[in-house]
């Protein structure tokens, strides 16, 4: 009997990116609605944010074409993102994820792969190799005091540091600042000053967009999502939300949408529009087994369950309990 043949998990994982290369990134795609995923109708939105979304959104209407060595970057680190979800192909992602950062050690996306990502798959030894490498072990440049932040395990002494790499900014490519500034953001929200962390992105995305696009635009807005939500405005964050998805569907990146569809739907249960967001998690469950994204349908069902008890559909809520990883961490972040 002959078996079927199957295509090794890192020719799956470097495939892409050799498609990525021949296509210049970017293919010519169908014609696609970038109408809301919800109606946005009477829900007011802040004179700081105003701007800015009213700017997102005559961006994704004008179907820009985004180019250059940084799209190709961010597309690159995004289609790699999903292969981590998947036990088959984890191995062969992180091997791509340390090639890619040996090609280009200055590169923040690959650090943030091997960091948060291929770290988790006993490659410490890799990891402490390349951060032995004199790009990043100096932290009188730019990239050590980058580096020493991200790896600081006290919370506050890291975004003491990173504060300091936002002051010399201006040493980091457009995509390396923007990326940097979310890096910062996040940090601010935990243990700063979530106004702050609005502020920082605030002022990042016109380059986020000139730079990197709807991919890099989508991570701002996505990492300001969690900053409005501590400080309770959630009317501003629904529209944040909202934008970020339709602009991971202008990306033509399912991986980031689902995850941009679910932040929709958790905005939904946290403004008490249950039923709508029971709805929407849902539709984001069949997504996420249609895609394989085991811990996405897991972190799905667990915010779902929340949303089922509150409006007393119980037995409902423990079925979708029971299908729980118990361990999915935070799809949203860092």
């Amino acid at each position: 009997m002959i078996k079927p043949f199957r295509i090794p998990p890192i020719v799956q994982v470097l495939g892409f990116l050799l498609c990525l290369a021949l296509m210049g990134c970017e293919s010519e795609k169908d014609q696609v609605s970038f109408a809301p995923i919800i109606d946005l109708a009477g829900i007011p939105i802040s004179a700081q944010l105003a701007p800015q979304i009213e700017a997102a959104w005559q961006y994704i209407a004008d179907q820009e074409k985004a180019e250059g060595e940084a799209v190709v970057q961010l597309q690159a680190y995004e289609e790699l993102k999903p292969f981590f979800d998947h036990p088959e192909t984890a191995p062969a992602a992180a091997d791509t994820a340390f090639s890619l950062w040996a090609r280009e050690p200055s590169c923040l996306l690959w650090l943030d792969l091997a960091h948060f990502d291929a770290r988790r798959l006993d490659r410490g030894t890799d990891y402490s190799a390349m951060m032995a490498r004199s790009d990043w072990a100096d932290t009188n440049t730019i990239l050590g005091l980058y580096a020493m932040g991200l790896n600081q395990k006290n919370h506050h002494a890291s975004l003491a540091i990173m504060r300091r790499v936002h002051e010399r900014r201006d040493e980091f490519s457009p995509l390396s600042r923007v990326w940097a500034a979310t890096k910062l953001s996040w940090r601010e929200n935990g243990w700063g000053s979530p106004d702050r962390a609005i502020e920082v992105l605030v002022e990042a995305l016109p380059e986020a967009r000139s730079c990197g696009g709807p991919i890099l635009e989508c991570q701002v807005w996505l990492r300001m999502r969690h900053a409005l939500i501590a400080t309770k405005r959630f009317d501003d964050a629904q529209h944040v939300t909202v934008v970020t998805e339709a602009l991971a569907r202008q990306a033509g990146l399912e991986y980031r949408q689902l995850i941009c569809m679910v932040a929709v739907a958790d905005l939904l249960g946290r403004r008490g529009e249950y039923e709508a967001a029971i709805a929407l998690f849902y539709q984001c469950i069949e997504q996420a087994k249609s895609q394989q994204l085991s811990k996405i349908e897991s972190k799905v069902c667990a915010l779902l369950s929340e949303n089922l008890g509150a409006v007393g559909r119980h037995g409902e809520a423990v079925v979708c309990r029971s299908k729980t990883l118990g361990t999915y961490g935070n799809i949203f972040g860092p």
